[in-house]
């Protein structure tokens, strides 16, 4: 029997054969894999402010009141930051605010 099998490639052997009358071959490996995480350094004076703010609302009025200081840096490290901030919602008004100035 598993001569009937030795066409197949080295990709295949991690495999496991179901058993006789299925059509399906199942994984040996996990098949859920998260999200890598990015971890912003913050390499900017205005980054290493923001950083500071833990919720969402104030980093977004931090954001905002400096958007005229900002660089296009400081831009992609709000961006990142934002994501782990606490209590963010695409329906804060602030948030509104900091997406028409981005």
């Amino acid at each position: 029997m598993l001569r009937a099998f030795s066409h197949l490639s080295a990709a295949c052997t991690r495999y496991i054969l179901a058993p006789r009358g299925c059509n399906f071959i199942k994984p040996m490996w996990p098949t859920k894999r998260g999200a890598k995480i990015l971890r912003w350094e913050c390499d900017t004076p205005l980054a290493r402010e923001m950083a500071e703010y833990v919720e969402a609302p104030d980093f977004l009025s931090f954001c905002i009141e400096n958007a005229d200081r900002f660089s296009k840096r400081d831009w992609l490290a709000s961006l990142s930051l934002l994501t782990v901030r606490k209590r963010f919602h695409t329906s804060l008004p602030q948030f509104q605010t900091y997406s028409q100035r981005l």
